[in-house]
């Protein structure tokens, strides 16, 4: 009898353990699930806080972008070509630095003729140093063809100041440092046919038919039309060819 009844209490102590190591299990598995989920939510969290920060730092570059590209385009809109000549009108070679660039460029030169009161040309060759292609043909301008001292040239103390090319209007305005007609003393048909052959070799060799010569501030404006326009129009289509 003693022994049917310790049987029957080890069984009911056996059940009780095994019902208690149940339950704990089971609330063990609910805590750990939780504990899960709750990770699973934190890493959705910077996920999106992730995703946020890449697209504001991608919208930041993006405008950078567009402002640096809207400050390159004003620092290349320049529609004008400028040539400057604040030295000498004859500089002394010796004096120029090593980086100079001097090449030869064919050119035609036109001449005023004092005596017969006809325009002239000549195909020539000049050498321009630096772009400054309006000085050379200048230069050409102090000397006659084949010496003749019928045609009207320039004093080497009258030099070009500057010349800008505007690249809208087809404007090619240059500006010299004296009034070398004034200071001539020149007729009105020899002043108007020397600028004439001066507005032709710009125009000719730059492809442009509006010249403007200035004497410092002031526009010429002996020759017709010009006063109103404000340039010069190219024609030399009366030009005689020298050999």
């Amino acid at each position: 009898m003693k022994r049917k009844l310790l049987t029957l209490s080890c069984a009911i102590v056996l059940c009780f353990s095994l019902t208690s190591c149940g339950l704990k299990s089971a609330i063990t598995g609910d805590k750990t699930a939780s504990t899960e989920d709750s990770k699973a939510t934190e890493t959705n969290s910077e996920n999106k806080d992730n995703i946020t920060n890449t697209e504001a730092t991608e919208e930041t570059t993006t405008t950078a972008s567009d402002e640096e590209s809207s400050d390159d385009a004003v620092l290349t809109n320049n529609n004008s070509f400028v040539e400057n000549n604040s030295s000498n009108v004859t500089p002394d070679k010796s004096s120029l630095s090593s980086t100079t660039n001097t090449v030869n460029r064919d050119c035609r030169v036109f001449y005023f003729n004092k005596v017969d009161l006809k325009t002239y040309c000549v195909d020539t060759s000049v050498k321009v140093t630096d772009n400054a292609f309006v000085t050379a043909l200048t230069e050409k301008l102090y000397s006659a063809p084949n010496n003749n001292n019928n045609f009207v040239v320039l004093s080497k103390d009258y030099g070009v100041n500057s010349a800008t090319l505007n690249y809208d209007t087809n404007v090619l305005t240059v500006v010299f440092n004296e009034n070398f007609i004034k200071d001539m003393d020149l007729s009105t048909d020899v002043a108007n046919g020397v600028i004439g052959a001066i507005v032709n070799t710009y125009g000719y060799n730059y492809g442009v038919d509006k010249v403007a010569v200035y004497f410092g501030n002031e526009l010429y404006t002996g020759i017709e039309g010009t006063s109103s326009a404000g340039y010069s129009t190219v024609n030399y289509s009366d030009a005689l060819k020298l050999d």
